[in-house]
Parts: structure tokens; C-alpha cells; sequence
């Protein structure tokens, strides 16, 4: 009998064993679930004067703009729109197409390079529409289809202050192990859906689940990075 060189059998356990991890990373999504690296999803920056919002405060979302189709950008809208309604304390309102300073919330004045926010000229938009904060979010990548990438950032912006207070950069990318254990605490917790394979699956392949996830996550964030206001003790 012809005897196998330790060497290649060593070779063909290995390729055995990297083309088993090949498929599982790109198909049984549920089996990262418990295993990922606990790896932050959002990277946030936080003016040190940054004030808690309350509830005599007003909130004005911007349109979302970036890099995707309008229909796209429209859906993301409705979602950040009914997570930061949910998360954040704030009276939280958006700009109507008809209204007469929807020209002032275009890409072209508030991105005057493409990519950067005008802090500026947010705020003005802001006091013209008697608010206290302005809600920016621009994508920066966007990929609605398997493997999905939703890349963006979102800026909290103090209009009478006229400051920038809170900067988030935010990268959900189906192919990184770190989404899944925060997908899976999504589905369980927020959706009560049960957290298995299948539902994994359906949300890391679908536009409006993957979106209205990403949208949940960075208010859920926004929220807890903002100050808590101070408790009021009664008297006796």
C-alpha cells in the first residue's frame, strides 16, 4: 500500500479545514452568532459641553443624503425619523418637500465639498425654522444587496450654540463578524423574533431590515452617548 506524505496529508487537512470556514462565514450566518469579537460598530465624538436634550426640545432631521438612490434615502428616512422618536426625548421633526426652506437642505448648500457638513449653514436652516438641534446624517456607502454595506455618519448639531456636539461614524458590513452579535440582540430584543439561523439570514439579505437596523442602532447610540438631565428629588 502506498503510504501518504506526512506533509500532504497535513496540506489537505488544512485545505479541508479553511474551506469549511469558507462556507460557514459566507452562508450559516447564525453560526458567528455568540462568537464575534466585541468590536464597536459606531465611533463617536462628543463636544465636553454637549447638554442633555429635553423635552421642550425641538429636533429638526435633515433629509438623509449621500451616496444612494432617493427611494433609498426616503426609506432611511422613515426609519431614522421613527427610531429617533423612540430613543431620543426631544420633540423630533422633519423638513416637507413643499416647505419653503426645503431649498436650503439641499447637498449642494449643507455639502458644499460633497462630504462635509456645513455647520453654518445647518444651524441657520435651524433658527429659520425655530429649533434647538438639527439632525445630519450623510451616507457615505451603500450597498443594499448581500453582502450589504451601510457606511455613514451623523452629526447632532446645538443651533443656538451653533457647535457641532456629537459626531458618529457608523460601518455596518454584512461580511464583519462584530454585526452579528449586534443583529442577533436586535432580532431577540427590539423585533422578539427567535434568533436563529433563518432570521439572521432574512435580515442580513434584505434592504429594509438591514436599513432599519442600522438606523435603530445609531439612535439607540446617540441616546445613550448623550448626557442623562440630572434627577429632580422632591421635597419634603
Amino acid at each position: 500500500m502506498k503510504r501518504t506524505h506526512p506533509a500532504r496529508a497535513l496540506t489537505a487537512l488544512l485545505l479541508l479545514f479553511t474551506s469549511g470556514c469558507v462556507l460557514q462565514r459566507g452562508e450559516n450566518f447564525g453560526s458567528w452568532t455568540g462568537r464575534a469579537e466585541p468590536t464597536t460598530l459606531v465611533r463617536i465624538t462628543k463636544d465636553q459641553e454637549t447638554q442633555p436634550l429635553a423635552t421642550a426640545d425641538r429636533c429638526l432631521l435633515l433629509p438623509i443624503t449621500g451616496d444612494l438612490p432617493e427611494n433609498q434615502a426616503r426609506r432611511l428616512q422613515q426609519d431614522f425619523f421613527r427610531e429617533a422618536c423612540n430613543y431620543l426625548p426631544a420633540n423630533i421633526i422633519e423638513l416637507k418637500d413643499q416647505a419653503q426652506p426645503a431649498g436650503y437642505a439641499s447637498r449642494n448648500n449643507l455639502y458644499p465639498d460633497g462630504l462635509t457638513l456645513d455647520v453654518r449653514e445647518a444651524c441657520r436652516l435651524g433658527a429659520l425654522l425655530g429649533v434647538t438641534h438639527v439632525i445630519a446624517v450623510y451616507v457615505r456607502e451603500y450597498r443594499p444587496y448581500h453582502p450589504q454595506v451601510l457606511t455613514l455618519r451623523l452629526s447632532l448639531i446645538d443651533v443656538r450654540a451653533q457647535r457641532l456636539r456629537v459626531n458618529m461614524e457608523a460601518a455596518f458590513d454584512a461580511t464583519q463578524q462584530q454585526l452579528l452579535t449586534s443583529l442577533a440582540d436586535y432580532l431577540q430584543q427590539r423585533r422578539a423574533r427567535k434568533n436563529d439561523t433563518t432570521n439572521l439570514d432574512v435580515m442580513l439579505r434584505s434592504p429594509a431590515e438591514y436599513a432599519a437596523f442600522a438606523a435603530s442602532f445609531c439612535c439607540k447610540s446617540l441616546a445613550q452617548t448623550l448626557p442623562q438631565p440630572a434627577a429632580v428629588c422632591a421635597g419634603n
